[in-house]
């Protein structure tokens, strides 16, 4: 918290703040911030809070899809479509496996058209 609240601009030191505070329970906290990066566009940050998530729930087929959300919204289509990819491999039966059929395709028209 210290570290944070010294520099709030350092991303390292907010991911360990939110990290912290999801782990101690304070989720309101947790989600203020979390939400906050959002509406400030700060995608990295969020990135980075979801791929440490999905080292420790790797099989978290929501979490994926979020992570595959903030690649797209921070403009990194090819990271987003390979996650939404592994989606798809890993939990071909549930519903997420087909939403994200239907993102990739919605992403590669999107992109096509920009291009013509």
């Amino acid at each position: 918290k210290t570290s944070y609240e010294l520099n709030t601009e350092n991303d390292v030191a907010w991911m360990q703040y939110v990290i912290a505070l999801n782990m101690s329970g304070d989720l309101e906290k947790y989600n203020l911030l979390v939400q906050e990066a959002l509406s400030q566009g700060n995608f990295q940050r969020i990135i980075m809070l979801f791929e440490n998530q999905r080292k420790s729930t790797p099989d978290n087929p929501e979490l994926l899809m979020n992570l595959a959300s903030m690649y797209l919204q921070a403009g990194n289509y090819k990271e987003s479509i390979g996650i939404l990819e592994e989606i798809i491999d890993r939990f071909p039966g549930e519903r997420m496996a087909s939403e994200a059929s239907r993102i990739i395709e919605e992403i590669r028209q999107s992109r096509e058209n920009s291009f013509k």
